[in-house]
């Protein structure tokens, strides 16, 4: 159920051989999980895009043409990243200084992250998210020299980057970082 996967019938069929305390409290999880769930769909502010189909030198580029001419923060990140977790509920303050500005907020994610996971939580992670193919991400680790998760890459209005960290550096350097690129003329 932590992956946003409730219980099967199957499942539910196995909770008759646990004591009844217990299965109350499973099936309870279970019932605020599909509330959960349901709640999710309702949110906006988040965008789901098609990655391309390409594995080429041409990847990243393409990921990054719907935001020409805006600062792209991009977040290399996966779902069963505690550190990831907590970087966005950090930083979900901070975008909003940054929402009357040319900045977007770019998620990258793998397979490695269950789909059904992965659409829950980024219901809560405002911006732009591409859930790619393991040939992608593989890809996009070697491309962008990723290291590990979450890894973070600043890039300007003409897609240089001008920032790069392995590991949350803070809400005070992200802000610092992202306005240096938006006065980089």
């Amino acid at each position: 159920m932590q992956d946003f996967n409730p219980l099967t019938d199957e499942q539910k069929s196995e909770l008759t051989t646990l004591p009844p305390l217990i299965r109350e409290v499973i099936l309870k999880e279970n019932e605020d999980l599909l509330a959960k769930i349901e709640e999710n769909k309702k949110k906006t502010g988040y965008t789901v895009l098609n990655p391309p189909a390409n594995v080429d030198e041409q990847l990243f580029l393409e990921l990054m043409k719907p935001f020409k001419g805006k600062v792209a923060l991009v977040d290399v990140w996966a779902t069963w990243c505690g550190p990831c977790r907590a970087a966005h509920a950090e930083m979900n303050p901070m975008k909003a200084q940054f929402a009357d500005k040319d900045v977007v907020f770019l998620y990258l994610a793998g397979e490695d992250s269950p789909e059904n996971t992965w659409k829950n939580m980024i219901a809560d992670i405002h911006g732009s998210h591409y859930r790619l193919n393991q040939a992608q991400w593989e890809y996009i680790y070697k491309t962008l020299n990723v290291r590990g998760v979450p890894t973070y890459l600043i890039l300007d209005r003409e897609g240089n980057q001008t920032y790069y960290t392995t590991g949350f550096p803070g809400v005070d350097t992200m802000k610092n970082e992202l306005n240096k690129a938006l006065d980089k003329k």
